[in-house]
């Protein structure tokens, strides 16, 4: 009788307070390990580093003496120590941090660090979708569903089902000393492989030097879209993060005028908003782009660096900074600091300034951010356009082309990877300019960037074409090229980040129905292929920009010529007004991926004022029916407002029946 209740008691103690798995980490007989989570519901079976020299990689074998001790699971062959430390370990997640140790004589050219590499990823539900981010702005960031072969997705990699039940995410908690990469590999509904690195540049390890790189964070959760947010929640904890600045609403002269920012154009849409009560109350900044330096009107690139006023502003950037400020606006101005053009005096004049190729030790156009007198130069250089200048609002772009790899360049600080120096580098920028400048990057290596910019470009070029394939679309680029359909698909996809490291800046908004003489002029000459396909988007289109652009609240700068927009396009002219100021409320992806082209948004605050935003990004009509379990919608019964077409829809019970959507739509659906 006594055995039978502590029996009884014990098996109800368990169903409330249930055992943690003692087995979450197991070292194996042929040296790889094991790690289990949440209940045995995931496996990441038969594990192991890999270390990648530069002449040879160290595969972990039977060669290898290998123990475990504790939480610990320590390498050795050869006076080489690899140290897999597993912390902070939980029911459903724990950290691996990885140590080398040389002990050799010799120094360790290392290429690559790799804490895991599994060929057996076991789900009790099937994770077939693939969340993968680029490193730049540009970089493909999706949603995919479709089977990928050695995939490459920068700081983490993430996994779901269709409708919220399971999600895993492999990623490393701080990316500020190098790159971060995780190579993937799926079959249908199966991860086939997974490869976490870190990428050394072939700086030497030297005898008796320890190397330690960025934990890596193996996290399961029903909801991906959570554990996007708590991860991103980590990396702002441990890389830094900048008060949010009032969001960015303003004018931009380039998606409409391109290089050709000539004043009579800039100042004539400068007076239209100060003298427009339903303009001048919503743009804040109006920000002068490319072209602005040149010395002829058919330059391009070539002068990039050469940053005194051009042809076009003979008076000089101090003077267009005041007219700006006198009509109320914050005076903005477009950069490209770290690259140059190959025309340019700062090419020709500053060599001691530029990386060199590691074959013959010429210089290429690009500044060699780690050394001292690019240090000197980048304070001198933004101390003058904030300082001197007045300009209050930055946006420096091209950013990647500071990543110059140790192992393909010479740089002046060998042995500091090219992250380390290019996040030295932003440092130099935001002491010259201060505290209060706004800085915007663009063309940056996205996570690699976190606490040191006020708003990041996340999104790829737009422009008033809906969709255009790249003419080498069978390479991966899924979504099109200098299109909307691309810069919506990045803004969902990288709405994680927004107001957790910045103010996310998707692009301008432009809602056009038709192509700018510039727009179309630059296209024809740059990308030939697109020749024969027409600008301008329909309202549905241009609605689905302008809705995304507002619903997720970040930066909105639009580029258009306001007169004619007013004058020709009332309709197109209301969206953009409506989308200023930008909604202020948190929202979240819902956890329903059934279909990556059409995605559900929320609200995650007010429940009487809650939103339901749909985005049907696909060229095909759609509609369905989501368990409103997902959702954070608490009503059993509703009726939904349509935000600016004033349509309705109702329900009731556990399932939201979403209304028929066009091909290329949007809906932001009101609760009233």
């Amino acid at each position: 009788m006594i055995k039978m209740y502590f029996l009884i008691k014990y098996f109800v103690f368990t169903s409330l307070f249930p055992v943690q798995n003692k087995q979450q980490l197991q070292l194996n007989a042929d040296n790889t390990y094991t790690i289990t989570l949440d209940d045995n519901s995931v496996k990441i079976r038969n594990a192991y580093p890999l270390l990648y020299l530069s002449n040879k990689v160290l595969k972990i074998d039977t060669s290898w003496v290998a123990t475990k001790i504790g939480k610990r699971i320590n390498y050795v062959k050869d006076n080489i120590s690899i140290s897999l430390n597993f912390e902070n370990i939980k029911a459903s997640s724990l950290e691996i941090a990885t140590s080398i140790e040389n002990k050799s004589k010799t120094p360790l050219k290392i290429s690559y660090i790799s804490p895991l590499n599994s060929k057996s990823i076991v789900s009790d539900v099937p994770l077939n979708r693939y969340l993968k981010e680029g490193e730049l702005t540009w970089s493909q960031t999706a949603l995919l569903k479709k089977n990928v072969s050695k995939d490459i997705s920068t700081s983490f990699a993430a996994f779901t089902n269709t409708v919220g039940k399971k999600a895993l995410l492999f990623g490393f908690t701080n990316l500020s000393d190098a790159r971060y990469e995780l190579e993937v590999t799926t079959k249908e509904s199966v991860i086939s492989s997974i490869s976490a690195r870190c990428d050394r540049e072939l700086i030497p390890l030297n005898e008796g030097e320890t190397i330690k790189i960025s934990n890596l964070k193996i996290i399961v959760d029903k909801s991906l879209s959570t554990l996007m947010s708590d991860y991103a929640d980590l990396l702002s904890q441990n890389m830094g993060y900048r008060n949010p600045k009032p969001s960015v609403t303003g004018w931009s002269s380039w998606y409409y005028y391109y290089t050709h920012a000539e004043r009579e154009y800039i100042y004539q849409n400068l007076e239209t908003i100060s003298s427009t009560p339903k303009l001048s109350e919503r743009v804040k900044v109006f920000q002068l782009d490319d072209g602005w330096f040149q010395t002829d009107a058919n330059q391009l690139h070539e002068t990039f660096g050469d940053y005194e006023s051009g042809f076009r502003y003979p008076e000089g950037m101090k003077k267009f900074a005041n007219n700006v400020k006198k009509e109320g606006l914050v005076p903005g101005l477009w950069v490209a600091p770290f690259l140059n053009g190959k025309k340019s005096k700062l090419f020709k004049n500053r060599p001691d300034l530029m990386v060199l190729k590691r074959k013959d030790s010429t210089p290429i156009n690009v500044i060699d951010v780690s050394s001292k007198q690019s240090e000197q130069y980048l304070t001198k250089l933004f101390s003058k356009l904030s300082k001197d200048w007045g300009i209050e609002y930055l946006k420096i772009d091209f950013l990647g082309a500071a990543l110059k790899r140790n192992d393909r360049y010479i740089r002046a600080k060998p042995n500091a990877t090219s992250i380390q120096s290019y996040r030295k580098s932003i440092d130099v920028i935001r002491n010259a300019i201060g505290e209060d400048t706004y800085l915007l990057g663009c063309g940056a290596p996205i996570t690699a960037s976190i606490g040191l910019f006020d708003g990041m470009r996340i999104g790829h070029d737009i422009s008033t074409r809906y969709f255009m394939h790249h003419k080498d679309s069978l390479k991966g680029r899924d979504y099109g090229f200098i299109s909307v359909k691309l810069g919506a698909n990045q803004t969902i996809w990288r709405h994680w980040m927004q107001r957790k490291f910045w103010q996310n800046d998707p692009d301008c908004l432009v809602v056009r129905d038709y192509g700018g003489p510039f727009e179309v002029k630059r296209h024809n000459e740059l990308f030939p292929w697109t020749r024969n396909k027409p600008f301008g988007l329909s309202f549905n289109e241009a609605k689905l920009w302008s809705d995304l652009i507002w619903f997720t609240g970040g930066v909105n700068m639009m580029s258009t010529d306001l007169e004619k927009l007013i004058n020709t396009s009332p309709d197109r002219y209301k969206l953009l007004l409506e989308s200023m100021p930008v909604n202020e409320r948190s929202v979240c992806w819902v956890d329903w991926y059934v279909e990556p082209d059409f995605t559900i948004m929320e609200t995650t605050d007010d429940q009487e004022n809650y939103m339901l935003a749909v985005f049907n990004r696909s060229d095909n009509e759609l509609s369905f029916e989501i368990p409103r379990e997902l959702t954070r919608l608490k009503k059993t019964s509703w009726e939904f407002k349509e935000r600016l077409l004033k349509e309705n829809f109702k329900g009731k019970g556990d399932k939201i029946k979403l209304p028929k959507m066009p091909p290329r739509s949007s809906k932001i659906w009101v609760l009233h």
